[in-house]
């Protein structure tokens, strides 16, 4: 009767989860992106989990001709700045905005090209010096890690008009 009563239980919570649309959330599926060709002048953490996702080299050749889709980075840049100061009116806490600047080149169709933009910031602690760059080297690959997001999620959506098409 327990068991019966527990698996009744756990038979109406998994329904109303399922049924509301929650699901695991897990690494991007990049296998319905097959053949996606990743070019960048430069060696940045963004273009490494770019080509670690797509299982692609560096190409720096821009005269190519694009026969399959094409991620092309254009520039990444980062500011710093300070966000608040402490009662000695030293910097108490910084923030980190990147901008990444992008092209998808599809074939038999145009360019399209955008600017993304992350922010993140760190506390700073004067007696903790170490741990502070330990922070700010973690908000720095978090701010990548959500880039490289931010920028699957516009060429999936990209790919998909395109196929409509």
């Amino acid at each position: 009767m327990r068991f019966s009563i527990q698996l009744f239980i756990l038979i109406i919570t998994s329904l109303s989860l399922s049924s509301c649309g929650y699901q695991l959330r897990g690494s991007g599926n990049t296998q319905e992106l097959q053949n996606v060709k990743i070019i960048s002048n430069d060696a940045s953490a963004i273009t490494r989990i770019l080509q670690q996702k797509f299982g692609s080299l560096n190409n720096n050749d821009e005269t190519m001709i694009i026969s399959d889709p094409t991620i092309k980075i254009i520039s990444i840049t980062s500011k710093t700045r300070q966000l608040s100061v402490n009662s000695a009116g030293r910097a108490d806490e910084y923030e980190i905005r990147k901008s990444l600047k992008y092209e998808f080149l599809f074939p038999d169709r145009e360019k399209i090209s955008d600017i993304l933009h992350v922010t993140g910031s760190y506390d700073f602690d004067e007696l903790q010096m170490h741990g502070t760059k330990e922070k700010e080297i973690i908000t720095n690959r978090a701010i990548d890690r959500t880039l490289v997001r931010k920028l699957l999620l516009k060429f999936r959506a990209a790919a998909k008009s395109s196929k409509d098409q």
